[in-house]
């Protein structure tokens, strides 16, 4: 369900040097005025941005987790962000946090789905095998979508719980 790949045109094409007729407008702009433009910009193109993440034993940095994705889908528009959410085996209070985090996203219109799974690493599964297997669990609403809906996306990113901020 993945598009294209990215070209240097566009607010994102001007930021890391890309030419354009309206550079000049965007480099005279600042503060909030920069940022309206720039989310005008992201929602009027309906650029689609599908999040696929891979959580375990993360109670404690879901709460960051999930600011920055609120964060995140406000500027791109939430009708334009679709989030995969994997959790695997925790043995903490992430899926807890997983059901609230579900509830809050649909009251804002954020597509979501979080599938969990009480599999983890066995002794003996090879560390990066498995890494790729949860990773392609939290991937797979993307393949799902663009069979059964023809639903693609313009831009992919993977999060784990490495602690992000935007």
């Amino acid at each position: 369900g993945y598009k294209k790949p990215w070209s240097n045109s566009g607010w994102l094409g001007r930021l890391f040097g890309g030419k354009s007729d309206s550079q000049s407008t965007m480099a005279s702009t600042t503060g909030n005025d920069r940022l309206d433009n720039i989310k005008r910009d992201l929602q009027a193109r309906q650029h689609k941005y599908f999040f696929a993440i891979n959580l375990y034993n993360s109670f404690d940095v879901i709460p960051d987790l999930f600011a920055t994705l609120f964060r995140a889908a406000a500027i791109l528009g939430y009708h334009n962000v679709f989030v995969s959410i994997y959790e695997n085996g925790s043995n903490d209070q992430t899926k807890a946090l997983l059901k609230i985090f579900d509830a809050l996203a649909r009251t804002v219109g954020l597509r979501i789905i979080i599938r969990t799974s009480m599999r983890t690493r066995g002794l003996f599964n090879h560390r990066i095998e498995y890494l790729a297997e949860v990773r392609n669990a939290a991937m797979l609403p993307l393949h799902e979508l663009r069979d059964n809906d023809g639903e693609v996306f313009d831009s992919v990113v993977f999060m784990n719980d490495i602690l992000p901020c935007v």
